[in-house]
């Protein structure tokens, strides 16, 4: 038995692997070929699939655990219009905190020194909304509810087709000379995919937010005003809605 080590360029894509047995004498006689392939990661591709692995079992373990609550109801806008102002006293900060990081909404926004980059900044929404237009709250609420309805077009996802027929999409984070750097797995932002302009075909922007729809519709009335609660305070403690009633 001979063990050989080839390695092996990626090639893009599945190819077929063809094995020739040979014999090494020029006597008219069949060979037995026996072959046992073994592929093996270089180690940074190794490290690599690790680290998605774990980013998608969290993703899957907080998808679960957010499914296995029971389903309440399809809020809609018309259905807490008029029940907002629970939202500004008595309020429990544990339980928004607890919401809002069991709704991975850390993977994508920022709230004071921690979270992602890949959806608005949390840490004066109520602020922000409240410059925008009136009813700031409501505002914040249809957000949540509405992911899609109005995208920024810095957190859209786009969509390229290379010239060799693959599509790869994400959101932008670096827009250079040389081609676009995507990211789309806010729980792996450091892995990354660059793709030269050169080998860009056609480059397309989907209408569908990363933000799940029907983000509310295990969560209580009670729930969903703290969530609000907790959000209008940037996640800080001392708001006033988490005095007493």
């Amino acid at each position: 038995y001979r063990v050989i080590d080839v390695p092996l360029k990626d090639p893009g894509g599945l190819i077929d692997l063809y094995l020739v047995a040979r014999a090494e004498t020029a006597a008219k006689k069949k060979s037995l070929g026996l072959n046992w392939l073994v592929f093996h990661d270089s180690k940074a591709e190794t490290v690599a699939r690790k680290a998605r692995q774990e980013a998608a079992e969290a993703v899957l373990a907080s998808r679960q655990s957010l499914q296995s609550r029971p389903f309440v109801r399809d809020w809609q806008l018309d259905d807490l219009r008029e029940k907002l102002a629970l939202a500004e006293r008595g309020r429990s900060f544990e339980n928004g905190r607890r919401l809002f990081e069991l709704a991975t909404c850390a993977s994508c926004h920022r709230m004071g020194e921690s979270g992602g980059h890949f959806g608005p900044e949390l840490t004066d929404v109520a602020g922000r909304l409240a410059q925008a237009g009136p009813e700031p709250r409501l505002r914040l609420l249809e957000e949540i509810l509405h992911p899609s309805r109005q995208i920024a077009d810095r957190y859209r996802t786009i969509v390229i087709g290379t010239l060799d027929g693959k599509q790869l999409s994400g959101i932008v984070v670096e827009n250079e000379t040389e081609g676009y750097r995507l990211v789309n797995n806010p729980q792996t932002p450091k892995t990354s995919i660059f793709i030269p302009r050169s080998e860009i075909e056609r480059i397309d922007q989907t209408q569908i937010s990363l933000m799940p729809a029907g983000l509310l519709s295990t969560f209580t009335l009670e729930d969903i005003m703290d969530l609000l609660a907790y959000l209008e305070a940037g996640g800080k403690k001392e708001h006033p809605a988490f005095g007493k009633e």
